[in-house]
C-alpha cells in the first residue's frame, strides 16, 4: 500500500511538471507569433509608404492605418530631409516592432522611382 502511494505521488508530480512545461511552451510560442505578426505589419507599412511615395513623389507622410481583421495598426512617418520611413507595427498594444528604411527618391520621365537603400529593425 505504501509503495502504491509513493508511485501515485511520483506520477502526480510528473503530470504536474509536464503540464507546466506544456503551458510555458505555449506561452513562448504565442509571444513569438505576436512578435512576428508585429514585424510583418511594420514591413507592410514600409511597403505601403514606398508605394505612396512612388505615386505622389517626395512628400511627408504621417499616417496610421488599421490592419484589416485585427486590432492592430501600423504608423508610417517620413522626414523630408532625412528620407527615412519609420513604420511601427502594433498588435493589440501588446507586441510592437519598428522598422526604419532609408529611401532615395528620384523623378524620371514623369514618374517617381523610390529605392530602399537600407532596411533595419529597431526596438
Amino acid at each position: 500500500m505504501i509503495l502504491a502511494m509513493f508511485i501515485l505521488v511520483f506520477i502526480s508530480i510528473l503530470a504536474v511538471a509536464f503540464l507546466w512545461l506544456i503551458t510555458s511552451d505555449l506561452m513562448i510560442a504565442s509571444n513569438h507569433l505576436g512578435r512576428l505578426k508585429a514585424l510583418y505589419i511594420a514591413e507592410s507599412g514600409v511597403e505601403h509608404a514606398v508605394s505612396l511615395l512612388r505615386a505622389s513623389g517626395n512628400q511627408v507622410l504621417n499616417l496610421t492605418i488599421p490592419f484589416p481583421d485585427s486590432n492592430s495598426s501600423y504608423t508610417v512617418t517620413k522626414a523630408a530631409s532625412s528620407r527615412v520611413i519609420t513604420s511601427v507595427g502594433n498588435i493589440d498594444n501588446k507586441f510592437q516592432a519598428t522598422i526604419e528604411a532609408m529611401v532615395s527618391i528620384r523623378q524620371a520621365s514623369g514618374y517617381w522611382t523610390v529605392k530602399i537603400v537600407s532596411f533595419r529593425e529597431t526596438g
